[in-house]
């Protein structure tokens, strides 16, 4: 297997995000159950492709694109804005936004190697720490954000005034 290689990349690239896109929705309905109903894949596309082009607009974002051969396998994004007025996790904190890995690509050091760039690119920054939400049933992006030095800090409640 050839090795990875993580980039920094810019809104050109954004167009290539697409199927790494739908393999994280893929897997955001199979640990759906007990967290919300889903939007239909283009639109969360849409959506999402849009933010990018915000993001990457500024200079407050970075996209990270691992490679294998010449093929995007996996992405990540992370934004970066100022710490929290509470809690002392330094002056700037970044946030990874998105961390997507092909299916087929997990497992395999992709996402741990997208996180080390994300470490590094927060760094140069100047960020005294990385924050990621994840759904309460996705145990597997728990164990991994664990295994890379990440631990629970805040829970994200949600009260869905449509239900009512």
């Amino acid at each position: 297997m050839a090795p990875v290689r993580v980039v920094e990349a810019g809104t050109d690239r954004i167009p290539e995000l697409e199927p790494l896109w739908r393999a994280l929705y893929e897997h955001h309905r199979s640990i759906s159950e007990g967290v919300a109903g889903m939007r239909p894949f283009e639109e969360t596309w849409r959506r999402r492709r849009r933010q990018y082009q915000e993001w990457l607009s500024g200079d407050e974002a970075t996209l990270l694109i691992a490679e294998r051969a010449g093929r995007a396998v996996g992405y990540a994004t992370l934004t970066i804005g100022a710490g929290a007025a509470t809690w002392d996790l330094g002056d700037e904190v970044a946030e990874v936004e998105t961390l997507a890995v092909l299916a087929e690509e997990r497992g395999v050091g992709v996402g741990a190697a997208l996180v080390q760039a994300a470490r590094q690119w927060a760094l140069r920054r100047g960020a005294g720490a990385i924050s990621v939400g994840l759904a309460h049933t996705n145990e597997g992006a728990r164990r991994f954000y664990e295994r890379e030095g990440f631990s629970p800090f805040y829970l994200d409640m949600v009260l869905d005034l449509r239900s009512r």
